[in-house]
């Protein structure tokens, strides 16, 4: 097996971090490692010269860091999942909590950080579809300045990073829906089990649906909502006959046909829809595998 032929960089602050990406432009950025390693790509073991240099991004104390305030959580992009976990269930909403468990083992959470695993496609189905329903934003920083975007927004285009950037903070709205479904079908490597990602977050009165939002995600593709139709589902009551659920779920049924979807995928969209509109006629619940 070839050995990479040189030590990472350490750096342990973000402007250092940065200046190294400047000089740079071509080298790789290992948080966890858990998927760059287990994959071996190229980039680490050919036998090529010069060999790209490999940052490593552990001592950096920034991106460890997690803050709350009232309006929102504040992640650094190498903060292990393990320990997001570890930040208790009156911190995070309920879908997220259900996602991160669903995310390999306890060992690999420990390893694993938040913002490696929102570059990875596979991260649609899962972490990225439910950060993303959260209305939850990225700060992407470069030297001399950064800009946030969208999750959501982040995925659809790619997850595009422009040279000399990178990811450091992920930031969730501080409120609890009443309401929240996160189911995750298949696996991201195996198309043959139709992979698919769908999560539902709701702010539900006794009287009236506040706020709703539904999604579903491919393990390659883009994050799909229909926002018109989600409009039109605020405002109307929260215990909605069966003919007026079953509409809804025929226009969302419809959207998903739109997409480069099989007919088992678009099925079980259809079904946990139904059943997170039929869970607005209760007692706040958390649907999940």
């Amino acid at each position: 097996m070839n050995r990479i032929q040189h030590p990472p960089s350490r750096p342990t602050g973000i402007n250092e971090t940065l200046q190294l990406l400047r000089r740079h432009p071509d080298c790789i950025l290992i948080a966890g490692g858990t998927d760059m390693f287990s994959h071996q790509p190229a980039a680490l073991t050919a036998k090529k010269f010069p060999q790209p240099l490999i940052i490593s991004l552990d001592r950096v104390e920034e991106l460890r860091r997690v803050s709350r305030t009232d309006r929102y959580l504040e992640f650094g992009a190498t903060f292990p999942l393990q320990r997001i976990l570890q930040l208790g269930t009156n911190i995070l909403p309920p879908p997220l909590r259900s996602c991160l468990h669903s995310i390999g083992t306890p060992g690999l959470r420990r390893l694993a950080t938040i913002g490696g695993n929102l570059m990875l496609p596979e991260s649609s189905i899962a972490l990225g579809l439910v950060i993303g329903i959260l209305d939850g934003t990225l700060e992407i920083r470069r030297s001399g300045g950064s800009r946030r975007i969208p999750v959501s927004r982040f995925i659809n285009s790619g997850r595009n990073l422009q040279s000399g950037e990178i990811l450091t903070r992920i930031r969730i709205p501080n409120r609890f829906p009443t309401h929240a479904a996160y189911q995750c079908f298949g696996s991201p490597y195996a198309r043959s089990s139709h992979p698919l990602g769908i999560c539902g977050i709701a702010y539900a009165g006794k009287a009236a649906i506040e706020s709703f939002q539904f999604a579903t995600a491919t393990s390659h593709g883009a994050i799909v909502r229909d926002r018109e139709l989600e409009a039109d589902i605020i405002d109307q009551r929260s215990n909605m006959s069966e003919k007026e659920m079953h509409g809804f779920a025929q226009r969302w049924q419809q959207r998903l046909q739109q997409e480069d979807l099989s007919t088992i995928q678009i099925e079980r969209s259809v079904r946990i829809f139904l059943r997170f509109l039929l869970s607005l006629s209760y007692p706040p619940q958390n649907i999940a595998d």
